[in-house]
């Protein structure tokens, strides 16, 4: 999924459901900016995983409807 961004584009990225990160951290590895993630999980288990550091990121918890 993360190929589909183009990372020279401009604006946000919004990711609803990171889970556990692997398409964020492919996201970031294909160089999105972190400053540029806006990540959204409802499971508050995965709200505590996504915590781990990753500078600039926005986090946000809440369903998404």
């Amino acid at each position: 999924m993360a190929a589909y961004v183009d990372p020279q584009s401009k604006g946000p990225v919004i990711e609803l459901g990171p889970g556990t990160g692997p398409v964020t951290e492919a996201l970031v590895a294909q160089g999105i900016d972190p400053a540029r993630l806006i990540l959204l999980e409802f499971d508050p288990t995965f709200c505590r995983l996504l915590r781990r550091p990753l500078p600039g990121r926005h986090r946000g918890a809440g369903r998404c409807l």
